[in-house]
């Protein structure tokens, strides 16, 4: 009896720590989703890379980031549930290029074609200004998103990371040059027909 409640309890415990993940990934998908809805209201940082002749850059923009491509990050996270893994796994989900925020927005502003002026912005000016428009609808980040920009997001290479589970990312100067060309087809068909 005590050897099946035994079991019982560990097939719980199992299933809490599938559901706390699952929980934390929907809470973070629809955060994400908020974002997105966000800029689709107001103005998308392609939006601003395309209307204004400088851009705002957050600190100095050395820190670096791996981004990764949410196709990618969904085909990870689905691999982990079919394959059932279990225990204590830690993936870093990271794209396989490395870039400093500066080097992103001027890979952003070539996609564009037009000469852009980058404004670096020390961080507590920044934290000032996001903090006021942060109570508007009208912000394109908040200040816990700022923080981000303080540090690198880069991969430690302690942990397993997304090709362990077989899945190989998108190259993300592809999709940023496909999202850019896609948002400026659709904000030159959106602008044609007001």
């Amino acid at each position: 009896m005590l050897k099946k409640l035994l079991i019982a309890y560990k097939a719980a415990l199992d299933s809490f720590v599938i559901i706390l993940i699952w929980t934390a990934i929907l809470s973070s998908l629809c955060e994400i989703r908020d974002l997105l809805k966000k800029f689709l209201i107001t103005l998308s940082w392609i939006d601003i890379f395309r209307f204004s002749i400088i851009i705002p850059l957050f600190g100095r923009g050395n820190n670096q980031f791996q981004p990764i491509y949410i196709d990618d990050v969904s085909l990870g996270i689905e691999k982990i549930v079919k394959k059932s893994i279990k225990g204590n796994n830690i993936f870093e989900f990271v794209g396989s290029e490395i870039f400093t925020y500066y080097d992103f927005y001027l890979l952003i502003a070539s996609f564009i074609k037009s000469p852009r002026k980058i404004a670096r912005i020390p961080y507590g000016l920044s934290y000032f200004f996001i903090a006021l428009l942060e109570k508007t609808p009208f912000s394109p980040i908040n200040t816990e998103q700022l923080k981000l920009f303080k540090s690198d997001n880069i991969a430690t290479n302690l942990y397993k990371n997304i090709s362990d589970l077989g899945v190989f990312t998108n190259d993300i100067k592809e999709i940023v040059k496909n999202s850019v060309k896609k948002n400026l087809w659709f904000s030159s068909k959106f602008n044609n027909n007001l």
